[in-house]
């Protein structure tokens, strides 16, 4: 059955389809502010969405769709350099170096690297490092660290601008977007 369901989403990759998000507010266009809120991310950052406008009601009265294509979405729970090559996993955090220099000194230490202070040009050799192992991080646990250290504005900028990757899903039909240009319209 897992090999079925797996084909038949490879197969709809191409079309659009419609997602649900179900809230009690009179939401009408995706927030960042709102991508990451501290609650339950367990599929990585971004406003969710579900296949099923039953699943949403559950959620909150107000029911707003999407359309998406699932193409432009990861899986979750697959390794981050998977999808996102070293060359722009540099750019993404050389920005949020720059953003937060104590904080991305405390990111790197954190994976290992011997740094004596914050500095504004981390050392390629050991920015190549960070990248390495960041590189094997899950998508959604990269983007939750990444929210928490620098800020969810701040990350879903740099997120947006340097990948086409529009958000993430997992296996049972969720959809966290992180992408804020994707329209919405009441259901």
């Amino acid at each position: 059955m897992k090999l079925l369901n797996k084909i038949a989403f490879i197969l709809n990759e191409d079309k659009m389809i419609t997602v649900y998000h179900g809230d009690n507010y009179n939401t009408k266009k995706l927030e960042i502010e709102k991508m990451f809120m501290g609650g339950n991310q367990q599929e990585g950052v971004g406003i969710y969405f579900g296949s099923s406008v039953d699943v949403a009601k559950d959620y909150g009265k107000n029911i707003i769709v999407a359309k998406i294509n699932p193409k432009n979405f990861i899986y979750s729970r697959d390794e981050i350099g998977k999808f996102i090559n070293k060359s722009t996993l540099e750019k993404i955090l050389i920005e949020l170096n720059k953003v937060d220099n104590e904080e991305f000194y405390y990111l790197i230490t954190d994976y290992g690297v011997e740094l004596t202070e914050p500095t504004k040009n981390v050392d390629k050799k050991d920015m190549d490092i960070l990248i390495n192992k960041i590189s094997k991080e899950q998508v959604r646990n990269f983007q939750i660290d990444m929210c928490q250290r620098f800020g969810v504005k701040s990350f879903v900028k740099l997120w947006n601008n340097y990948t086409k990757i529009q958000g993430t899903y997992n296996k049972e039909g969720f959809y966290a977007i992180i992408d804020p240009t994707i329209k919405v319209s009441p259901y």
